[in-house]
């Protein structure tokens, strides 16, 4: 599996930070973030690039992975009173990254270089065992974060395949079975549930959830420059 991404590079202090972002914009993903939950919408072929930026997660340990979505427009039905829309940042638990930097890593990000990442295929995603997660420490599950209008995810790369995995199956199920929300908004989705032991203490459920209708294709944005594999 290939995906397209950007890679930017940004000096603070002493410290490089490499960020990877999808080179082509996510016009039908949007996360939500709510009380009890984290809802990740997507529609169309943004399922399956939302699961291969998990992946890319998942082979990054040194990179910070950035879904810059909270500007998308909403799909058909809109969105609850109180929904706040987020961006993504996924980030491995060895990189300690602290989202207080967050804001002045986001400002410098610039254009980037377009790059190419070699991803494992979907058969190779093995589910994780949860029960096993039932006796590891809280901070080897995933946590999660907000700030600066950016939601946070930590976590390692069996946690971050795992969720990748549950978005595989929402990209190749979505468009061909459904349910109806309380909206009466076809939608087809799976669940990374506090019961399932692998998100941390505090963590909201993560509700990924394929949606058909979108009242629009979102925002347009220039390419970045061409470049090599990543």
């Amino acid at each position: 599996m290939e995906l397209r991404v950007t890679e930017h590079r940004v000096r603070l202090g002493r410290a490089e930070f490499r960020v990877l972002r999808p080179a082509a914009p996510l016009a039908r993903t949007l996360v939500v973030g709510r009380e009890w939950s984290v809802e990740v919408l997507v529609g169309g072929a943004d399922a399956a690039a939302v699961a291969a930026l998990w992946l890319l997660a998942a082979r990054s340990p040194r990179s910070l992975v950035h879904l810059p979505v909270r500007t998308t427009t909403p799909p058909a039905g809109g969105l609850w009173p109180g929904d706040l829309p987020l961006d993504l940042v996924l980030s491995h638990r060895g990189l300690q990254f602290s989202p207080s930097g967050w804001k002045d890593v986001r400002a410098g990000l610039g254009r980037g270089r377009l790059r190419t990442a070699e991803l494992p295929e979907v058969a190779a995603l093995a589910p994780v065992d949860h029960d096993a997660y039932a006796h590891v420490p809280d901070r080897e599950r995933l946590h999660e974060r907000v700030h600066a209008d950016t939601l946070f995810v930590t976590g390692d790369a069996p946690l971050f395949r795992e969720v990748a995995r549950l978005h595989l199956d929402v990209a190749a199920n979505g468009g061909h079975h459904g349910t109806h929300d309380h909206l009466g908004v076809e939608h087809y989705c799976q669940e990374v549930h506090p019961n399932a032991n692998v998100l941390g203490r505090g963590a909201r459920r993560l509700h990924l959830v394929h949606t058909a209708h979108w009242t629009s294709t979102g925002r347009r944005g220039e390419g970045p420059p061409r470049g090599r594999e990543v």
